[in-house]
């Protein structure tokens, strides 16, 4: 496997007839597709002061980010040289760039920087995350990440046919919950090759799962009613406690004042001693019971139930 594999964006750039775009200063954009679900990426030999470098840009806006990204050139004989490896805080304004090299440098035959009179660039770009308006930073979960055993995958059908996927690292979700600790005992599939294990979502709901994944992560900032019940759902589907926990105490912070919908409150601890105190009797208790099953109540929410009703 080449270096550059290791990235969720890479390939190689072919910029022929080195030295009459390097007379006119006009060598031409070379599309390179879409990382970070930003489209437009292009290549470019760029000039400065006599000298030119491999630059990797787009012209859509991108907020500062933390990733990692690489350049290679290839010389005649396969041979690789001006290697450039970075990883840390990045900007597009700052640049992703290649190793400066002088004109005269680049068209010398016997350096042998030239294949059939161009220039073979690899490349390789990888975005872990942005950082926000507000001075947070969220995750980049639509690009796979190197290492297929460290890394668990969610699909679903699109509308055309194909898969929709979120990527995430395996770790974290492993030591919070035993979901993922064997894919053998959860309903997940193992794709051809080399790629991830990945857990099979019902339609629609890869909209709501980059949020949630946010959440297991630790960003959360505030809880957005219609979202709720999606959370919580993932977070019990999942056997991710911690996930449940961090939700009640941001809704019980959030909602303060606000009338609790049941159906998320009966999900939480706090939230439902909130709702039982908006009861005002155990006939209006029973009158909101009244359309839900049972089995939809787990055991504490139901021990809080029946002592409301045993007290008013």
């Amino acid at each position: 496997m080449s270096v550059r594999q290791k990235y969720a964006l890479n390939g190689e750039c072919f910029f022929e007839n080195a030295r009459f775009h390097m007379e006119r200063n006009d060598f031409p954009e070379i599309p390179i597709g879409r990382v970070g679900m930003r489209g437009g990426w292009f290549i470019k030999m760029r000039h400065k002061n006599g000298t030119y470098r491999p630059f990797i840009v787009t012209r859509q806006e991108v907020p500062r980010f933390e990733g990692r990204f690489y350049f290679n050139v290839l010389k005649n004989d396969g041979s690789s040289v001006f290697t450039v490896e970075k990883q840390g805080r990045m900007s597009i304004k700052e640049g992703l760039s290649g190793v400066e090299v002088e004109v005269g440098e680049w068209l010398k035959e016997e350096n042998g920087y030239l294949r059939d009179g161009g220039i073979l660039v690899e490349y390789g770009l990888q975005i872990e995350g942005f950082l926000l308006d507000d001075d947070t930073w969220t995750f980049n979960f639509y690009d796979p990440m190197f290492g297929s055993q460290q890394t668990i995958g969610f699909h679903e059908e699109s509308k055309n046919g194909g898969l929709s996927y979120l990527y995430c690292h395996k770790q974290l979700l492993t030591f919070h919950s035993p979901y993922f600790d064997s894919h053998k005992e959860t309903p997940m599939i193992e794709l051809p090759g080399d790629r991830k294990i990945t857990v099979e979502l019902k339609a629609r709901y890869i909209d709501y799962l980059e949020f949630f994944l946010e959440v297991c992560h630790g960003v959360l900032r505030t809880v957005k009613d219609p979202l709720i019940d999606a959370y919580l759902a993932f977070a019990q589907e999942y056997k991710l406690s911690n996930v449940t926990r961090l939700l009640d105490q941001t809704m019980h912070r959030d909602t303060s004042g606000k009338k609790m919908v049941l159906s998320s409150a009966i999900k939480t601890r706090h939230c439902l001693a909130d709702w039982l105190e908006e009861q005002g009797s155990s006939r209006e208790l029973a009158e909101e019971l009244r359309d839900m099953g049972l089995k939809e109540i787990p055991g504490e929410a139901m021990k809080q139930f029946v002592r409301f009703f045993f007290t008013h």
